[in-house]
């Protein structure tokens, strides 16, 4: 289970990937802090996952104690929902809907209507990637969810691996599985056609094929 201590790390990341793909530097000139808001309503929240959502202009988050937040870049307009479950990452699929895609690390990747506050559809995709014990009392499951070119791809801590589904159906269906560049992946975020996996403080970009293309060391763990 990963943590996000600081909003600020989460936003940083993620403006990041905004950037070219194959950036010389990961750096930042300023950072400001903006989930105040969020952490009024939920103190002591873990953020485990952040995307950005083009139609509705802002951050969508999630905490791993089940909540879902949505907030202006600024950190201001904030929208809660206390969804359940162990919540480590959120994607968008189709900007234009009401619909966000969870990766819930107990084995299950939700499909949530932000317009009604509701879940409407779960796939059980635990044959894949079941949540286990990981030692030190920490377990380890699903902890990357991204979406590219009408598949979600999936990103398993323990061994690194990255599942691709197909989630057009009432059951998932796994149509490719990568190998693990590495154990103990964290993160995963699509853009102009490469995965970026982030594993502890290794960034990898990865080809749609999986296979390694560049990496960085980023600063934290």
């Amino acid at each position: 289970m990963k943590t996000l201590s600081r909003f600020l790390v989460a936003a940083m990341l993620l403006a990041t990937f905004s950037t070219a793909a194959f950036a010389a530097e990961w750096s930042t000139t300023s950072t400001v802090e903006i989930g105040s808001g969020v952490r009024s309503a939920y103190p002591g929240i873990e953020p485990s996952g952040l995307a950005w959502h083009s139609e509705r202009n802002q951050l969508l988050g999630v905490g791993d104690g089940g909540q879902v937040f949505a907030m202006n870049t600024d950190g201001s307009n904030v929208t809660l929902w206390n969804v359940g479950g162990d919540l480590e990452d959120v994607t968008v699929a189709d900007a234009t809907s009401d619909y966000v895609y969870l990766a819930d690390e107990n084995g299950y990747i939700k499909k949530f209507n932000m317009a009604t506050g509701s879940v409407v559809q779960t796939w059980d995709i635990k044959t894949w990637m079941p949540e286990v014990s990981c030692g030190n009392g920490s377990t380890c499951g699903m902890e990357g969810l991204t979406y590219a070119n009408g598949y979600f791809y999936a990103g398993y801590q323990l061994n690194g691996k990255i599942f691709v589904f197909d989630l057009s159906g009432s059951t998932a269906q796994k149509v490719n599985e990568f190998a693990a560049v590495r154990s103990w992946l964290g993160a995963l975020h699509y853009r102009d056609g490469y995965l970026y996996a982030l594993y502890g403080s290794t960034m990898s970009i990865l080809d749609m094929s999986g296979n390694e293309m560049t990496r960085y060391t980023v600063p934290g763990s």
